[in-house]
C-alpha cells in the first residue's frame, strides 16, 4: 500500500543545520513509491524560491521570540486544512503536538509522533521557555494521544518513559544514516602544506565539545604541524573563536562557516581524520551521531569520545581512535596517537564504507518506518 506522507518541521528549513534527516528520508520514501511533503517554514524566501523542490512545502511565519514556533504550527495548520485528507499520516516531532486539537477538528487521525533528540543548549531564558512550551507541556499533555510512534534510539524511547510515563508499548526505531551516493571516498587534492588535518563539520555550540579539542590543540607541542578545521555554525562561534584567539592558536583552527550538505564530502575527503567530540551528557548519550557515519561512508578514521552512542555503532573499529574521558589532556593524547598511527588508521578504515552502506544507509531506516506504517495505519 503507498502512503500520502506529510511531514511537519516547524523550523526555519532553510537555514537547518540537519537537513538530511528529512530530505534523505523522504527520498528513500519516495523510492518505496510513497508520496511525502515536507512542510516547513523559512528565513529567506528568495532562497527557497531559487532553491524550490516539490517535495517540500513551505508557510509563512513571525520572525519573532517565542512567536515563531507558533506562527508556524498555525499556518501549517491553515495549510493542512487546505491540501491534506483524513487518509493522510501527518508525521510529527514534539514541538509540533500542540497541533494535535486542531488536527482532530480537521478528522486527521493518522498522525505519528516522532522524536530525534532530547532539548540542548538551553542557557537563555528564551531557550528555556522554548523548552516549556514546545516540549514539556506538549509532551505531558498530547503525547499519548498519537496513533504511531517512532523514536531515534531505544535509549532515547527509555529515557521518554522515565520523563514522561509515555508507556508506548507498539513503537519503532530508526537511527540516523547516511546516503553513499553523496557521501563516498573520493581521492582529496594535493596537500602542499604538509599539516595533520583534524575535521569537524555540524552544529557550533559550546555542548559540543568542540572547545574542549580547541584546548587540546594548544597542549600539543608547538612545532606539530596540524589544522583543526571546523566546519558549520551556531550558537557557540563567537565563543569558540575568541577562545582560539585566547590560546594563540589561530594559525592552527581554521573556521570555515556554513557549507552546503552536498559538498561536504568534498570537504571531509581532505582530512586525515575527523573527529565527533561529544561529551557525557545524557542528550548525546540516547542520540545516533549521524556525522560519525558521514564519516565512515567517506573512508575515514575517527577520534571519538566514549559515550553509549558512539560505543553502539564502532565499539571495535580499528579505524577508531577513543579518548580516555572528556579533558582536553584526553583528547590530546588521542590527537597524539592518531599522528603517530597515521598509515594504519588509513587502511584500516577502507573497510567503513562498506560497513555503513549495508547497515545505516537512509534507505534501510525508510524500510523500518514503512513496515511500521504498514501494521499501524492500513
Amino acid at each position: 500500500m503507498n502512503y500520502n506522507i506529510i511531514w511537519l518541521t516547524p523550523d526555519r528549513f532553510d537555514c537547518k543545520p540537519d537537513k538530511s534527516t528529512w530530505t534523505e528520508m523522504a527520498k528513500s520514501l519516495i523510492s518505496y513509491g510513497h508520496n511525502v511533503t515536507i512542510l516547513a517554514s523559512y528565513k529567506d524566501k528568495d532562497t527557497v524560491t531559487q532553491k524550490s523542490d516539490q517535495n517540500i512545502a513551505y508557510v509563512k511565519s513571525l520572525d519573532l521570540p517565542l512567536i515563531f514556533r507558533f506562527s508556524v504550527l498555525l499556518n501549517m495548520f491553515f495549510w493542512l486544512k487546505k491540501y491534506a485528507s483524513n487518509e493522510d499520516i501527518i508525521i510529527i516531532n514534539q514541538d509540533a503536538l500542540l497541533l494535535i486539537p486542531l488536527l482532530k477538528i480537521l478528522g486527521i487521525k493518522k498522525i505519528h509522533l516522532d522524536i530525534r533528540t532530547l532539548p540542548v543548549d538551553t542557557h537563555t531564558i528564551k531557550d528555556r521557555l522554548d523548552k516549556l512550551l514546545y516540549w514539556h507541556i506538549p509532551l505531558k499533555l498530547f503525547s499519548r494521544s498519537c496513533q504511531g510512534y517512532s523514536f531515534i534510539t531505544e535509549r532515547l524511547k527509555l529515557e521518554l518513559d522515565k520523563q514522561y510515563d509515555m508507556r508506548i508499548k507498539h513503537y519503532t526505531i530508526w537511527q540516523s544514516g547516511v546516503s553513499t551516493n553523496i557521501f563516498y571516498p573520493k581521492k582529496p587534492d594535493t596537500d602542499t602544506t604538509n599539516h595533520f588535518k583534524l575535521f569537524y563539520h555540524g552544529t557550533i555550540s559550546i555542548n559540543r565539545g568542540i572547545g574542549i579539542v580547541i584546548e587540546a590543540i594548544a597542549l600539543l607541542e608547538k612545532s606539530i604541524p596540524i589544522e583543526f578545521i571546523i566546519i558549520g555554525t551556531g550558537s557557540g562561534l563567537v565563543e569558540l573563536k575568541a577562545l582560539t584567539k585566547k590560546l594563540g592558536i589561530n594559525d592552527k583552527v581554521t573556521f570555515r562557516g556554513f557549507m552546503p550538505y552536498e559538498n561536504m564530502s568534498e570537504e571531509i575527503s581532505k582530512a586525515d581524520i575527523c573527529i565527533c567530540p561529544l561529551t557525557d551528557r545524557l542528550e548525546w548519550n540516547v542520540s545516533s551521531p549521524i556525522k560519525v557515519f558521514e564519516y565512515m561512508a567517506c573512508g575515514k578514521p575517527m577520534i571519538l569520545t566514549p559515550i553509549p552512542a558512539h560505543k553502539d555503532v564502532v565499539s571495535r573499529a580499528p579505524y577508531a581512535i577513543w579518548t580516555d574521558g572528556f579533558k582536553p589532556e584526553n583528547f590530546k593524547n588521542a590527537i597524539i596517537e592518531a599522528i603517530n598511527n597515521q598509515d594504519r588508521l588509513r587502511e584500516s578504515s577502507k573497510t567503513a564504507p562498506e560497513f555503513v552502506k549495508t547497515h545505516f544507509e537512509w534507505k534501510h531506516q525508510a524500510k523500518k518506518l514503512e513496515l511500521y506504517f504498514s501494521e499501524t495505519f492500513n
